[in-house]
C-alpha cells in the first residue's frame, strides 16, 4: 500500500530562495506583461526595456547578478510599475540574503499584479523567515483560495499556525485536508506532534496507531511509539515495540541502536554492546552513523572508557562489513598507531589504500608507518607508486628518497630529491630535509 504524502512546495520554495537562477519560476515574459500598459510606453523604450529584461534575466542565469541587477533597475528607471522585473531582483536580493528589500519589491509586485501566485508564495516564504507568521498564513490561505484543489498549500499554512503555536487552528486545517485527500503521513504525524506539545498523550498514541494499522508493515511508525514510550520510562510497551520492528527488519541496524541506547538508560550494559555489535554488524546501516556512534563510545571525555577488546570488536565488525571502504581500515589503523602497534597499524593502512587507492592520506599513513619499522624495500616500492599517483605531494618525494640512500642507491636518491623539491614550495622545514637527504646522498 502506498503512503499517501504531500510534498513540492518545499522544494519549490527553496529553490525560489536559494538559487540566483529562476529556472522553477514560471516564466514571465516582458512583453506579455506590458500589454495591459503599452499604450504607456512608446516603441521604443518598450524595446529598450524588453532588451534590458531579457539581458538581465541571462546575467542572472550565468551567476552575474550585480550586473543583473543593473539591468533590472534601468528597467524600473523605464518602467517602474513592472512587477516581474520586482520579482527578479527580489530573488536576487533573498540570495544575497537581504530579506527587506526582497520583501517590499514582493509587497509592491503584489499590488500591481494581485493574481500572481508566484510573488505571493515567495513573499510568504519570507515573511516566515522573518518571522511573521501571521502575515505568512494569510498569504497561504489566498494560494489555497485561488488554487482549492492543491492541498500544499493548505499544509504549508497549517505548519506556519504549528510554528505560532496556534494549535487547535493547525489541527483544524489538517483534519480538513485528511477529509480531502484521506490518510496523509505527513498528516498524522504533524497531528502527533501536536498533541504531543499539547500534553495529550493518548491522542498522540492514538495518531501514530492509525498509521500503523493501516501499514502494519512499516517499521518506522513502531519505532515512533518505541522511542515515545522508552522516554516515558515504560520500558515493557518500548521493548514490545523495538521487538515488533526486529520481527519485520532482523537487520534493521538503527533499531539495535535504539535499543542499545534503551539499555545503557536502563544501566544493563551487558545488553547494550550486544545491541551495538548488533548495529555494526548490519549490513543497512550506513557506514557514517557507525562511525560516528564508535566516535561517540571512544570520545577521550567520555564517562566510561571503552575497553580495549570491546573497542577492537568493533573495529573488526566495520572492517569485515565494510571492507570494501578504506575507512573501515584507516579507523581501525588509527587505533593501533595509537597503541604503538605499528605493525598491525601497517596491515590495517596496506589493506585501506587497498581498499581506497585513491585516498592520498592513507598512503601517507602507509608510508610513515614502512619508514618506521625500517621497511625500506616495500617503502621504496609504494612511494614510487604514491609519486606516480600523487606527483605535487612533496613528503613521498623524500621518503623515496630516504629508502634509496638506507638500499645505498644514492643516484636514485638525488634524482627525485631534484625531481620533488618544487613542490615543497614556500615550506622552509620540507626544504631543509631536501637539502639534508641530497647533502646524504652525495657524501656517500
Amino acid at each position: 500500500m502506498k503512503i499517501k504524502t504531500i510534498f513540492g512546495i518545499a522544494s519549490f520554495v527553496i529553490s525560489c530562495l536559494c538559487l540566483p537562477s529562476c529556472n522553477t519560476y514560471k516564466q514571465i515574459s516582458p512583453v506579455s506583461e506590458h500589454t495591459e500598459i503599452a499604450s504607456q510606453l512608446s516603441p521604443e523604450k518598450q524595446q529598450e526595456f524588453d532588451y534590458l529584461f531579457i539581458e538581465g534575466i541571462k546575467q542572472k542565469l550565468l551567476g552575474k547578478t550585480g550586473t543583473a541587477v543593473q539591468l533590472f533597475s534601468s528597467c524600473l528607471q523605464i518602467d517602474q510599475n513592472s512587477a516581474a522585473t520586482m520579482f527578479e531582483l527580489a530573488g536576487i536580493h533573498v540570495a544575497n540574503g537581504d530579506l527587506t528589500s526582497s520583501m517590499l519589491l514582493l509587497e509592491k509586485a503584489i499590488k500591481i499584479n494581485p493574481e500572481n501566485d508566484y510573488y505571493k508564495l515567495m513573499l510568504a516564504q519570507i515573511y516566515s523567515r522573518n518571522n511573521n507568521l501571521d502575515k505568512a498564513i494569510d498569504l497561504y490561505g489566498q494560494l489555497f483560495k485561488a488554487n482549492p484543489d492543491n492541498l500544499e498549500y493548505k499544509f504549508a499554512g497549517a505548519s506556519l499556525m504549528v510554528s505560532a503555536k496556534k494549535f487547535d487552528e493547525a489541527l483544524d486545517v489538517y483534519n480538513e485536508i485528511e477529509k480531502e485527500s484521506g490518510m496523509v503521513e505527513a498528516v498524522v504525524m504533524a497531528k502527533h506532534q501536536i498533541y504531543l506539545q499539547k500534553g495529550k498523550k493518548k491522542s498522540a498514541i492514538a495518531e501514530i496507531q492509525r498509521l500503523i494499522d493501516a501499514y502494519p508493515e512499516m517499521p518506522n511508525y513502531y519505532g515512533v511509539l518505541a522511542d515515545f514510550y522508552s522516554n516515558e520510562g515504560n520500558r515493557e510497551e518500548a521493548l514490545k515495540y523495538y521487538n515488533k520492528i526486529l520481527e519485520l527488519e532482523p537487520d534493521n541496524g538503527v533499531v539495535h541502536f535504539s535499543l542499545a541506547r534503551f539499555y545503557r538508560e536502563n544501566n544493563e550494559p551487558v545488553k547494550e554492546f550486544d545491541e551495538i555489535m548488533a548495529g555494526f554488524s548490519s549490513k543497512k546501516s550506513d557506514f557514517e552513523i557507525k562511525v560516528q556512534i564508535y566516535l561517540l563510545l571512544t570520545d577521550p571525555e567520555a564517562k566510561e572508557k571503552l575497553p580495549d577488546e570491546k573497542n577492537e570488536k568493533l573495529l573488526d565488525i566495520l572492517t569485515d562489513i565494510h571492507s570494501v571502504d578504506g575507512r573501515s581500515w584507516a579507523l581501525s589503523g588509527e587505533y593501533y598507531l595509537q597503541k604503538k602497534k605499528d605493525e598491525i597499524a601497517e596491515a590495517k593502512f596496506r589493506n585501506a589504500v587497498e581498499a581506497s587507492p585513491e585516498d592520498y592520506f592513507f598512503w601517507e599513513r602507509l608510508l610513515l608507518l614502512e619508514n618506521n619499522l625500517h621497511k625500506f624495500d616495500t617503502l621504496f616500492s609504494d612511494s614510487k607508486k604514491v609519486i606516480e599517483n600523487f606527483p605535487a605531494q612533496p613528503l613521498p618525494y623524500l621518503l623515496n628518497s630516504f629508502a634509496s640512500i638506507q638500499l645505498k642507491n644514492y643516484q636514485n636518491a638525488i634524482d627525485v630529491l631534484n625531481l620533488g623539491e618544487a613542490y615543497a614550495l614556500d615550506n622552509k622545514s620540507v626544504k631543509s630535509q631536501f637539502y639534508l637527504y641530497r647533502a646524504e646522498a652525495y657524501y656517500n
